[in-house]
């Protein structure tokens, strides 16, 4: 009884869809952005907060299958988001990404660099200029190491 038990599943676990891994991108586009959407399924800005969409999307990438689903479906689109929150916390210093919110998307980045780094992890236009000059990447992590 027992043994089956511990080997089974853990059926507590949320799985998401491709499908539905476009939809929470688009929701934290939207909520960085500060726009809602129209149409059947739509919102108003107000509707959901920035924290909140990134505390889900750390939340569901804890999972495995999840990180793979959510870097094979959306993982550079998602990356660029993930970091431009980090630039609005440490850079601009905008109020609607608070401390915990920046975690949120700095802990995020961490989990989908287990799978996402075995594919293209942001474009290649946010690396590394000249011998030089630093990306786009570097300074907004040095700006958010600075920041914390």
């Amino acid at each position: 009884g027992s043994a089956y038990y511990r080997s089974a599943p853990d059926a507590s676990v949320l799985l998401v869809t491709p499908e539905e891994v476009g939809l929470l991108v688009e929701l934290l586009g939207n909520c960085l952005h500060q726009r809602g959407k129209d149409g059947p399924g739509g919102y108003s800005a107000a509707t959901f907060t920035t924290k909140g969409a990134l505390y889900a999307i750390r939340c569901l990438l804890t999972n495995h299958l999840n990180q793979v689903t959510f870097s094979r479906t959306a993982g550079m689109k998602l990356n660029c988001l993930l970091l431009k929150a980090l630039a609005y916390h440490s850079v601009q210093h905008q109020l609607t990404i608070d401390n915990e919110a920046a975690e949120h998307a700095c802990f995020s980045l961490y989990l989908l660099s287990n799978h996402g780094l075995k594919e293209p992890f942001m474009p290649v236009c946010y690396g590394r200029g000249d011998a030089n000059e630093s990306g786009v990447i570097d300074k907004v992590m040095n700006c958010y190491i600075q920041t914390e």
